[in-house]
């Protein structure tokens, strides 16, 4: 299980994560990124991406007039045995 917390300040936009079951709070809001990743041989690896809006207090101040300031993280994760 792989578990990702929105950061302050941020609103949960997508998810990029082929192969996983995940189950994200909405579109624009706050919370908990929860994935399954299921049965996988040891050193099976994968990645997966979430984007967030940044929000106020956050980075938005510098997005040019009209446009909204994205942050998107990238992640690698390793089966491991024991």
């Amino acid at each position: 299980k792989i578990e990702f917390t929105i950061p302050p300040n941020t609103t949960f936009q997508s998810i990029n994560a082929n192969g996983l079951v995940c189950l994200t709070p909405a579109v624009g809001a706050g919370g908990l990124v929860s994935c399954t990743v299921g049965a996988l041989a040891a050193g099976a690896t994968g990645t997966f991406d979430i984007t967030v809006q940044i929000s106020v207090g956050g980075l938005e101040e510098t997005a040019p007039p009209g446009q909204t300031a994205f942050l998107t993280a990238y992640a690698a994760w390793v089966a491991r045995t024991g």
